[in-house]
């Protein structure tokens, strides 16, 4: 029995010092990392632009009192 805990020690003790040598964790991002969530955030920008737009206009739209002038449009 002592020699089974002796050798699981010995053995976890060698293993631990190997996950310490991979330096897992210390990478940083690659530089097309960096390039690819810029794009990805160019892309939701310029997609929140016209959206923001629209709400805005459509707010103006519902607040207006010129509700005569739209409906014309509207029904015209």
């Amino acid at each position: 029995m002592k020699s089974v805990i002796r050798n699981t020690l010995v053995m976890l003790a060698c293993s631990s010092s190997a996950y310490a040598a991979t330096g897992a964790g210390n990478e940083g991002g690659s530089f097309l990392l960096t390039l690819f969530l810029a794009f990805l955030a160019m892309i939701i920008w310029w997609q929140l632009l016209p959206a923001v737009k629209l709400f805005i206009d459509m707010l103006k739209g519902l607040t207006s009192e010129d509700h005569k002038e739209v409906e014309k449009r509207i029904h015209s």
